[in-house]
């Protein structure tokens, strides 16, 4: 992995920007604050304060060593944010308060691992991730793509060009929309504003914003005129997609729009212009709390994955073409593989049906926690293992795929975040991974296979485990008590 001197590329705003993002939050959450009529089961709870303090441990443990380190410390704030923004959707302060925690938690990590800050905020991200699914929140699957979007900002920023120009980038864009869906909250609270004229009015003060924070922190002279064109495509996207029931023209027509918004910011400081974009709309499209016009940015995010693998792990760059049998394996691989975890929870649900609101089955609890467990495991070891069979190519092939999930999630009616999320974490843990097995390319075929027969044995095992731990059944759901 290469990692530049990112020692001194803090600048005096990066220090007290996270002590103005908690503000905000706490504003945020003051502003739409209601008594919780839900609530998350307490093993969901136990299992991610399991993580948050082991990674505590952990980081105390490899503070020595700077790559391990930070790797930890980044964990441990991301596993530490998810749960915070899973409280936050439990009293009702979603959008801009997840916004701001996104922001908080990038400031921290900055702070405290700026020496190696690609590492940080890559553990961030997927940690964060891998909490929320644990949780199975939408408080935590939001505020985990905010934080992978700002993630991906910050590598890219190092890459970019001078340090205050585009380190600052990011942080301004997301507490500029955060503040932006405070201005909301409050209209929403003391002037009874409807959202049908709210949304488009932010829409076009977003473009303000946008203007306003890139101007003279662009490479290009006018490359602010192709982000002002991401408020558009969300404001697209929300009104094409706001509808329960979503047609494939819907689907279709908003992903190529993000298509082509990649494309149009592709070219702005070697790719910084796509993690822009992707962050951008991300944010306004949270703090509208528009989730199926967010999972259509899945595309976005996949091209923004494409560049952060690509500038970490330059070395793999000469060799790629997309057209090649890895890489078109390893696109749909990416496509498929995060849709996997939704729909084993979707289909535990159905078979529970009303009895899903309310478990109080122990064992029943601890059966889908240990099917949830199993799922991050297969998150956190699967890109190591598609490292190994799929090479460089197909590995690409595969975080490009990645985003793509989430255009496929919203041809289920039934649609939610965690496939995206799920996605962040593979695509986040990809990249990290990568930088440790990538030696192992050098690999002969009858070693691949050799290997290849213990893996396609282990996930058999584990593929079983998951099968049957899933098998709820309309017997057992008549044991439970309803809410």
């Amino acid at each position: 992995m290469r990692l530049p001197c990112e020692a001194g590329r803090r600048s005096e705003m990066t220090s007290f920007l996270p002590i103005v993002f908690l503000a905000a939050l706490l504003l945020s959450a003051w502003l739409t604050y209601s008594k919780p009529d839900t609530s998350i089961p307490w093993p969901r709870w136990v299992g991610a304060l399991i993580l948050v303090f082991g990674l505590i441990l952990a980081s105390r443990h490899f503070a020595s060593q700077t790559q391990a380190g930070t790797i930890m410390v980044g964990g441990v704030v991301g596993a530490a944010a998810a749960c915070i923004g899973a409280g936050l959707g439990l009293i009702r302060a979603e959008g801009p308060a997840q916004l701001a925690l996104a922001g908080a938690s990038g400031g921290v990590v900055s702070l405290l691992c700026h020496k190696d800050l690609s590492n940080a905020v890559l553990a961030e991200t997927c940690f964060a991730s891998l909490v929320a699914i644990s949780l199975g929140a939408r408080g935590a699957w939001v505020s985990s793509v905010a934080i992978g979007a700002l993630s991906f900002v910050q590598i890219l920023a190092i890459y970019a060009g001078s340090a205050f120009t585009y380190e600052s980038c990011g942080p301004l864009l997301i507490l500029s929309i955060c503040l932006l869906g405070i201005v909301g909250q409050l209209g929403k609270r003391f002037f009874k504003m409807s959202e049908k004229y709210w949304i488009p009015a932010s829409a076009v003060l977003g473009m303000g914003l946008v203007y306003l924070c890139l101007l003279k922190r662009m490479p290009e002279e006018n490359g602010w005129k192709t982000m002002i064109l991401a408020p558009v495509a969300a404001l697209v996207a929300h009104f094409s997609l706001q509808d329960d029931e979503i047609g494939t023209f819907s689907a279709i027509m908003v992903s190529v729009i993000w298509i082509g918004m990649a494309t149009a910011a592709f070219g702005i400081a070697l790719g910084f212009g796509i993690t822009l974009a992707f962050l951008i709309s991300a944010a306004i499209l949270i703090a509208w709390s528009s989730d199926k016009a967010l999972l259509s940015a899945g595309p976005l995010m996949a091209l923004a994955l494409h560049r952060v693998f690509r500038e970490l792990h330059p070395g793999i760059a000469s060799s790629i073409d997309i057209g090649e049998h890895y890489a078109l394996v390893g696109f749909c691989v990416g496509l498929l593989i995060p849709l996997l975890p939704g729909e084993w929870l979707d289909r535990i649900r159905r078979d529970l049906g009303e009895a899903s609101k309310k478990i109080t089955d122990l064992k029943l609890l601890l059966r889908i926690s240990s099917g949830v467990l199993l799922w991050q495991i297969l998150l956190v070891a699967g890109p190591a293992l598609l490292a190994l069979f799929l090479a460089p190519k197909g590995l690409l092939g595969f975080v490009t795929g990645l985003g793509f999930c989430g255009l496929i999630s919203l041809f289920n009616a039934k649609s939610s975040v965690i496939s995206l999320v799920a996605a962040a974490a593979l695509g986040a843990a990809t990249v990290l991974e990568y930088g440790w097995v990538e030696d192992l390319d050098d690999l002969t075929r009858s070693d691949k296979i050799h290997w290849l027969e213990y893996g396609a044995t282990g996930l058999a095992v584990v593929g079983l485990l998951l099968y049957f731990l899933g098998r709820i059944g309309k017997p057992a759901a008549k044991t439970l008590e309803t809410a």
